[in-house]
């Protein structure tokens, strides 16, 4: 059972990668969950699963991605998403409860 887990870790994993990776070429706003799952090496339709919104996946990226204890994104890239999230929370109550997330935990 511990080995079917740590696939579902792994995989989750190279999910959150992936959407954080196309969030820093792309942005919020032209995010696509089909390049994220080419780029993970799943289906999207596992995706959909995991996260029934798109915004869903892309939240948890970014916190994954900007979570202050060193494991996320650092230098440029970690400076274009957090730019891209201030965008982004400037017109979207969500996002913007997310950038606040990830300032209190700076």
């Amino acid at each position: 059972m511990a080995t079917v887990g740590g696939v579902i870790a792994r995989t989750r994993l190279a999910v959150l990668q992936a959407a954080a990776a196309e969030l820093v070429e792309h942005g919020i706003a032209a995010a696509d969950t089909d390049r994220i799952a080419r780029a993970a090496g799943v289906d999207a339709a596992d995706i959909a699963a995991a996260w029934p919104q798109r915004d869903l996946l892309l939240q948890d990226a970014v916190r994954a991605a900007l979570r202050g204890d060193g494991t996320g994104l650092r230098g440029e890239p970690r400076a274009t998403l957090m730019e891209s999230l201030e965008h982004a929370a400037a017109g979207d109550g969500r996002w913007a409860a997310v950038l606040a997330e990830v300032a209190a935990q700076q």
